[in-house]
């Protein structure tokens, strides 16, 4: 009887209720306090508003996941192109063209991988592939994608010529989210002077040592302004290290300079490899930054 006793006043377990989650992949967020009449399989962030896909319906455009879900008709949303998350439209979807096929959490890694490379006057100026000539765009798609052909683009100042190659550069980090860099960018004026200031300070210069295994190795290199640099032996030997190297390993180059390959501060051996490793193409047209003062 007192064992029984015992057995009546032990208080049972408490067994915690496991609060529902949203089902979107990935996301943690408990759903905990939702109205009944929310939909509640997802959380604020990866839901969208009904009246925001009958907009969508009338237009013809892909309907969002949750409003599908809730009519029962044909699952018609995007995964990203990337990780594979289903994309979800917005009513503030900002994403566009050239962002369209990735997630929000893909696109955020893509802007911060354009940032480091492309500086923040071009960011500005929207610079996309969208917005360049056409023969650029016809270039990107048959020639350094398909043909790993590189570009040399050279015309007077202000042509736009570090516009176009930004613009590809971007273009190749959009198109190759995911995986590991296959970009980089320089200045050539400002990478020499990195080089030069590496004799005297012994960890630089390792990390200069690097970086120029990197520049010939990258599947992709965008040198930025070449011909400005002062002429030299050791500026042609270190230069033609790099164009050398990329030229027997059939890796695309894209350079811009204000002068014909011909006309560089460089031996014959440079301007040769240049013009059979890349498409010359001259940049025609005003000095755009003397037409936008003059337009203000």
């Amino acid at each position: 009887m007192e064992n029984q006793s015992k057995k009546q006043n032990q208080a049972e377990p408490i067994i915690p209720v496991q609060p529902k989650i949203c089902n979107f992949s990935g996301c943690k967020t408990e759903l905990e306090g939702w109205e009944e009449n929310e939909y509640r399989e997802y959380c604020e962030e990866h839901r969208c508003s009904s009246k925001y896909c009958e907009s969508r319906k009338e237009s013809g455009e892909k309907f969002c996941v949750f409003h599908l879900a809730e009519s029962k008709k044909p699952y018609l949303a995007d995964d990203c192109y990337v990780c594979k998350r289903r994309i979800i439209p917005r009513r503030d979807d900002w994403r566009g063209e050239e962002f369209g096929r990735f997630c929000s959490h893909c696109v955020d890694r893509i802007i911060n991988e354009i940032c480091h490379h492309i500086p923040k006057r071009f960011l500005d100026s929207k610079c996309y592939l969208g917005n360049t000539p056409q023969d650029i765009q016809d270039y990107y798609e048959n020639e350094l994608v398909k043909e790993k052909k590189g570009i040399y683009l050279w015309g007077s100042v202000g042509t736009g010529k570090s516009f176009d190659g930004f613009a590809l550069i971007r273009k190749l980090i959009v198109e190759n989210t995911g995986g590991d860099t296959i970009v980089k960018v320089i200045n050539l004026s400002e990478f020499l002077s990195r080089l030069k200031a590496g004799f005297s300070d012994k960890s630089l210069g390792r990390d200069n040592y690097d970086l120029e295994e990197e520049l010939k190795t990258i599947p992709y290199l965008m040198i930025d302004d070449v011909g400005s640099e002062k002429p030299s032996e050791w500026v042609e030997e270190e230069f033609f290290s790099i164009i050398n190297s990329r030229y027997q390993k059939c890796r695309p180059t894209i350079i811009t300079s204000n002068l014909a390959p011909k006309d560089l501060n460089f031996s014959d051996r440079i301007a040769s490899r240049i013009m059979e490793m890349c498409k010359i193409l001259p940049v025609i047209g005003e000095d755009r930054r003397i037409t936008k003062l003059n337009n203000k």
